[in-house]
């Protein structure tokens, strides 16, 4: 009888009698990984089931959990809002904790299923209570918590597959507080601007478009964008409703409960105009006040503007958080493209960010650069994560296959740049240092290093490419397809990258076209401007932004 590991792998299990589902459970001890990754189970979707799936969580997140929680604060704090105005505050929450829970139970259902033998595991219950101070401890604290994860599988094996398992004796756990040294978030004065947090926008600049909205109101009494859609739900299981509400209900963030009267009081102390406009960055995760403003915003009518600060929007079949949150505003400034599923509302501007990087890339150094992503397990079941479950390795074994294939002459030039190492993600350069002894790490600032560099290889599609794309700096992109979900315009764009030779679908192919241009870079590179002007029309528009961006604002 094998035992289901909901804890942290030890050296000394074994095969024959233990049996761990998940990744998140092995940073830290890459011997006992070596050993076990070969047993863990897959989880097998196409871009196409993984971004059917997206969208109908979020549909269910809609259509069944905001009405219901809407109830539940509404009677708890004695209001009214709408279910829009909780929707705006709650979606980033819900969507971490509704997209990975079910994916557990995908999972799950699959294991138990296909198992020969009974299973058998120790229910995980927490001592004391879960407590998050707000969103942004939620997600970089607790939901970066392996414990945290174990709990969820833990209530799903009790609730859902029990007649098919064998409980063990209790594993008692007792959750980490937050800290509240500095205090509930507050937010100074100068919040009440109207442009706030947009990506590569100077304090200057956020002022000057704050007085222009200021005074501005739209031409029209326009119809507001819904955060939520009205669609039925096809495929979700949604007989786990009931496990659900259990799980939101004990991890919901203290700032909507115990502190909601706190944030909701310095909100109310704010002017809110129907039909005046607001333009945010990311606001997801990080300012839990301020989306108690947009709330109240949203509900006295005023127009919404969320704006892209990442390099990731635009090409996905599916996006999380964006097609859940960000993309429900009334409008989204994107940085060139126009197209997100069956959305009319993306405003395709030039980058402020971007515009900081254009054309100061040269070649100063041989360094070739080689550039990885997020190893983080954690995050890994969040749909339509690309890297889901033994994804991982088989991504950081492509950076090996890569690495050895390129000829001894070129090694002194290669550095790589890690993602920063937690005690939570798996130890992505110390791994590859293991077998590549003359592996150096990118040690100085990343973005100086690009600029000055020979070469850049990216390994996934983010934010490095399209500063690339801007500053001129010769880019080779190699990633194995299964794991980089594209819509059709970004299909076509990356077919045209691989009959240009900028994007290679393995490590090994791309090492083998750098080694044949290794003494020439800087020519080969020129005969790629065409398509890198391309690219940068429909993803990295840098051309001077202040007159479309207000252009644009006076004509909404």
């Amino acid at each position: 009888m094998k035992k289901i590991l909901l804890n942290t792998i030890q050296t000394h299990s074994k095969i024959d009698t233990d049996k761990p589902l998940f990744l998140w459970r092995f940073p830290g001890n890459e011997e006992s990984l070596s050993k076990f990754a070969h047993t863990l189970p897959t989880f097998n979707l196409s871009h196409q089931e993984a971004a059917n799936l997206n969208h109908n969580l979020n549909i269910w997140i809609d259509q069944d959990i905001i009405p219901w929680i809407t109830h539940h604060l509404n009677t708890k704090h004695q209001t009214t809002y709408s279910p829009e105005f909780w929707a705006l505050l709650l979606k980033p929450w819900l969507g971490y904790i509704v997209s990975t829970t079910y994916t557990y139970f995908l999972l799950l259902q699959s294991v138990v299923t296909d198992s020969q033998e009974p299973l058998q595991f120790s229910p995980i219950t927490p001592k004391t209570p879960w407590e998050f101070k707000d969103t942004f401890d939620f997600i970089y604290r607790g939901y970066q918590d392996p414990l945290l994860h174990g709990w969820l599988v833990s209530e799903l094996l009790c609730n859902t597959f029990q007649d098919k398992l064998t409980k063990l004796p209790k594993h008692i756990i007792t959750p980490e507080k937050p800290s509240y040294k500095k205090g509930i978030e507050s937010v100074s004065d100068t919040r009440f601007r109207r442009c706030l947090r947009v990506k590569g926008l100077s304090t200057f600049s956020e002022i000057a478009l704050s007085y222009l909205l200021n005074f501005k109101k739209s031409k029209k009494k326009s119809d507001p964008q819904s955060l939520m859609t009205n669609q039925p739900i096809i495929g979700i299981e949604t007989s786990l409703f009931p496990i659900m509400q259990n799980l939101l209900e004990q991890t919901i963030p203290l700032s909507f409960t115990t502190y909601f009267t706190h944030y909701n009081a310095k909100a109310l102390k704010k002017k809110y105009t129907a039909q005046k406009i607001r333009i945010v960055g990311p606001v997801m995760v990080y300012h839990e006040q301020l989306k108690f403003y947009l709330a109240h915003a949203k509900e006295n009518g005023e127009i919404l503007i969320s704006t892209q600060h990442g390099g990731n929007y635009g090409w996905h079949l599916a996006h999380r958080e964006p097609m859940l949150f960000e993309y429900r505003f009334d409008y989204f400034i994107s940085w060139g493209w126009t197209k997100a599923g069956d959305l009319k509302n993306i405003l395709p501007l030039p980058s402020p960010y971007l515009k900081k990087f254009l054309n100061k890339h040269r070649f100063k150094s041989k360094e070739i650069i080689l550039v990885g992503t997020d190893i983080n397990p954690m995050n890994s079941y969040c749909i339509p994560y690309p890297f889901l479950d033994t994804k991982f390795l088989s991504y950081r074994n492509e950076k090996l296959s890569f690495l050895r294939t390129l000829p001894t002459q070129l090694q002194p030039h290669i550095t790589y740049r890690a993602y920063p190492l937690t005690n939570r993600r798996l130890a992505d350069f110390d791994y590859l240092k293991k077998s590549l002894h003359w592996l150096q790490p990118s040690i100085k600032d990343l973005h100086q290093s690009l600029l000055n560099c020979e070469l850049c290889c990216l390994d996934h599609l983010g934010t490095t490419l399209l500063i690339c794309l801007a500053a001129n700096i010769p880019v080779i992109c190699f990633w194995q397809p299964e794991h980089c979900d594209l819509n059709d315009e970004a299909t076509v764009l990356l077919q045209e990258m691989e009959s240009e030779n900028l994007y290679f679908p393995s490590g090994k192919a791309a090492a083998e076209f750098i080694t044949s241009i290794s003494d020439h870079i800087p020519d080969w590179w020129q005969t790629k401007q065409p398509l890198r002007k391309k690219l940068m029309a429909h993803h990295a528009n840098t051309q001077k932004w202040l007159l479309p961006w207000v252009k644009t604002i006076v004509s909404l």
